[in-house]
Parts: structure tokens; C-alpha cells; sequence
């Protein structure tokens, strides 16, 4: 088993994982949101009367309870910053938070775990930010615990959390070769681009084309194209409308590219998979108040 970091879009009470963890408080009482479906699922009584033990945690800190009724046979409480603006030692506190929890975790002999997205909710922390220290938390862990495998796995519930989660899990990674995914995109647009509008040196792929798409006119009509995470490797979604109404869609990837014509029905299921990944694009940029460019 490898180390790993995902996100699953469901609810974190949902998840068969040695651990999962609360968003929990000082006073380790039952809150909303989280914390409240965690105690709900786990049987309030039993937690409450665990929690009341210990008594307090301090925020950045973690403690451990058994996790009762729950898939997962531990519930690991951890306590992030109340967010003041950034100027209160927040991304420490919040890094401390994870860092504790998974040290728990080990301590524990948890090989698998589930996070919400701590203090991103009432606790005001901004979400894009909080996913950063996130995964960059859990990033430090896997590479500071080589001999300990562990899965790590974020719950999420919004299509825009997920897909920021995604973000962050892309921008961190030192192993995605962006540089060769654009150098194979711009050879396969070079024989179309002789007249283009869009010089190909505009071109670039970065984090940002991971959350947007963009659109790059081309002789015989326009391409849109975005980048996506696809069996933890970066893929370019390139679909090219020709003015003959002639649809084509291509895959990019660091070895090269490969083309799909999926006019008249052709290629159904390739077709299927373009506008999930479109729609999910699309979702997101109109969450955020985007204008589309469609």
C-alpha cells in the first residue's frame, strides 16, 4: 500500500476509514454542521459522555475517542483556528491541527483516514487557503512517515470544494510535468495555427486552467479546452467545433495526445465523458460568478 491523498464528494459519517475526524471545539462539546452529524452517527450519549472525560482541547491540538456506532473505530477531535484575518498564528494553529491528528492517527495504527475541510466552515477560515495548509499538512506527513502508508481521504459535499481540494492536491504536487503537457499541446495546434487569432506562446498551462476554461480560436473554428486530474496524472480536455459543425475532442497528456472526431453519434462514450468533466467545469466557474465564454 502507498500513501495517498483523495477527495470523495460524500459525507464524511459515510466513510469506512480507520479514523475519521471532527471539526471539533475547546470544550469538545457537540457543535453543527460537521461535528453535529459526527455525534448524530457516532450516538450523541456515548460521544458526549467520552468527550466529557478529557474534558478540553486546545486549538491545534487533537484527541482521540472510539468512534461508536460509526463505520470508522476511531474519531479523532481536532480543533483549528477561528479565523482573525491571518494575522493570529491561524495557518500555523491550522497546519498543528492536521499534523496532530495524523500523528494520532499512527500512534493508533490507523491506515486510512477521513477529514473534513477544518475551520473552513463557521470558523471563517477561506476555504481556498484552508485547502492549502490541508493538503500541504498531509503532504508533510507521508513525506516525513515514509515507513507508515496511510490513506488519506478528504470528505467533502460541494462540487466547488472539491474541485478547489483538487486544485490544491495539483498545485502542491512536484510530479506533474506541465511544461511537456504544454510543449504537446502546442504541437498539436501548430499545422492548425497559421492563421490563428491566439498566438500559440499565449498558450500556457498552469494551476489556474485547472478551475476555467479557455478558448483558442483557430482556422477551421475554436477550441476550448481545461485541465483536469484523471488517475492522479494532469490530462489537457481540448474540444475543437469546426464552422462545418464537425466536433472533435483530444486528450493531452505528457507522452501526447489522442483525437476523437464525435460528430453523428461517433464515439458516444467518449463523448459521455467530455461533457461530465465540461459540466463540472462549467458548474464551478458559474459558483464562482464567472461569465461563461461558451
Amino acid at each position: 500500500m502507498k500513501s495517498s491523498i483523495e477527495i470523495k464528494q460524500i459525507g464524511i459519517t459515510e466513510l469506512d476509514t480507520d479514523a475519521i475526524v471532527n471539526a471539533a471545539n475547546h470544550l469538545l462539546e457537540r457543535g453543527g454542521g460537521v461535528c453535529g452529524a459526527i455525534f448524530a452517527e457516532a450516538g450523541t450519549d456515548e460521544l458526549r459522555h467520552a468527550c466529557n472525560r478529557i474534558g478540553h482541547c486546545r486549538t491545534g491540538e487533537a484527541v482521540i475517542t472510539p468512534g461508536f456506532n460509526l463505520k470508522a473505530k476511531y474519531i479523532i477531535h481536532a480543533v483549528g483556528p477561528v479565523w482573525h484575518g491571518g494575522d493570529d498564528n491561524e495557518e500555523e494553529l491550522l497546519y498543528s491541527a492536521y499534523e496532530n491528528s495524523l500523528k494520532l492517527a499512527r500512534k493508533h495504527d490507523c491506515h486510512s483516514i477521513a477529514f473534513p475541510v477544518i475551520s473552513s466552515g463557521i470558523y471563517g477560515y477561506p476555504k481556498r487557503e484552508a485547502w492549502k495548509v490541508a493538503v500541504s499538512a498531509c503532504n508533510d506527513f507521508i513525506k516525513n512517515n515514509p515507513d507508515y502508508p496511510i490513506r488519506i481521504i478528504f470528505a467533502v459535499l460541494s462540487n466547488e470544494s472539491r474541485m478547489m481540494g483538487e486544485s490544491a492536491i495539483l498545485g502542491i504536487s512536484n510530479t506533474y510535468d506541465f511544461k511537456k503537457l504544454e510543449e504537446n499541446l502546442h504541437r498539436f495546434l501548430k499545422p492548425k495555427n497559421d492563421r490563428t487569432s491566439t498566438a500559440l506562446d499565449e498558450i500556457r498551462i498552469t494551476e489556474k486552467l485547472f478551475e476555467r476554461k479557455e478558448r483558442a480560436y483557430i482556422p477551421f473554428g475554436y477550441m476550448d479546452y481545461f485541465l483536469v486530474i484523471e488517475d492522479n496524472r494532469p490530462i489537457i480536455y481540448a474540444h475543437a467545433l469546426s464552422r462545418m459543425d464537425l466536433d472533435s475532442i483530444c486528450f493531452i497528456d505528457e507522452k501526447g495526445w489522442k483525437c476523437y472526431d464525435v460528430y453523428d453519434g461517433d464515439h458516444d462514450d467518449i463523448w459521455k465523458k467530455y461533457r461530465n468533466k465540461a459540466r463540472r467545469v462549467r458548474e464551478s466557474r458559474e459558483m464562482k460568478g464567472i461569465p461563461k465564454r461558451m
